[in-house]
């Protein structure tokens, strides 16, 4: 491994450690969104938001990423 290898995780990990607010929120947001989905999602219809996981989860994180960014 080069040096250069070592300077990408070090600046991956300092990303992380400065952002770990926003990206806690976002997978708290993501579990929301899914737990929100199972419990009362409409599992027909054409309405995507309640019925379909993907786009409940997609949507809990990017909420979860905005609090989470207004927090910090």
């Amino acid at each position: 491994m080069n040096m250069a290898n070592y300077n990408n995780i070090g600046r991956m990990l300092l990303f992380f450690i400065i952002n770990k607010t926003v990206i806690a929120s976002m997978i708290l947001g993501i579990v929301i969104g899914f737990i929100y989905w199972h419990y009362w999602g409409i599992y027909w219809g054409t309405l995507p938001l309640s019925s379909e996981c993907l786009v409940n989860c997609i949507i809990g994180g990017l909420f979860g990423g905005l609090i989470g960014s207004y927090i910090k």
